[in-house]
């Protein structure tokens, strides 16, 4: 069986953007993925998150900021993401543990190389926020 991992799509409004929180597991890894782990027997979906933004950040994230869910499958791991507005937690530290080597928000639009089994959700960022940008824009007129 497949290991099935669960994390977070953290989203930030900064400076008329958005942007988004990525992680990497190394200074050599030129991919940047999405804060997430395995679950553990017992655990809910949103148990696991949780538990692993605490274990690999230091921070405490609410189970009820966690929004809605996206799942990919794919051949090495199934991953299901939580979106989670990052403004609440904005202003605590990131402490990394061994297994982050890096955190850094990045402009939705302008996303680096993704693990290949986490590219799936570029699509799915464009989309969430394309409609809150087209409105941005037509408010100013």
């Amino acid at each position: 069986m497949k290991d099935i991992s669960y994390g977070i799509m953290p989203y930030d409004f900064v400076k008329g953007t958005v942007q988004i929180l990525l992680s990497k597991t190394s200074k050599h890894n030129t991919n940047w993925d999405f804060i997430k782990g395995k679950i553990e027997d017992g655990e809910t979906p949103k148990q696991c998150c949780v538990r692993e933004v605490q274990e690999e950040t230091g921070l405490e994230i609410l189970e009820n900021d966690l929004e809605e869910m996206h799942f990919n499958i794919s051949k090495r791991k199934n991953i299901g993401l939580f979106w989670i507005n990052w403004c609440r937690y904005r202003k605590r530290k990131i402490t990394l543990n061994k297994e982050l080597y890096e955190t850094k928000f990045f402009d939705y639009d302008t996303l680096p190389e993704l693990s290949k089994n986490q590219e799936y959700f570029r699509e799915i960022i464009t989309e969430r926020f394309k409609d809150y940008f087209i409105k941005q824009f037509m408010y100013k007129f």
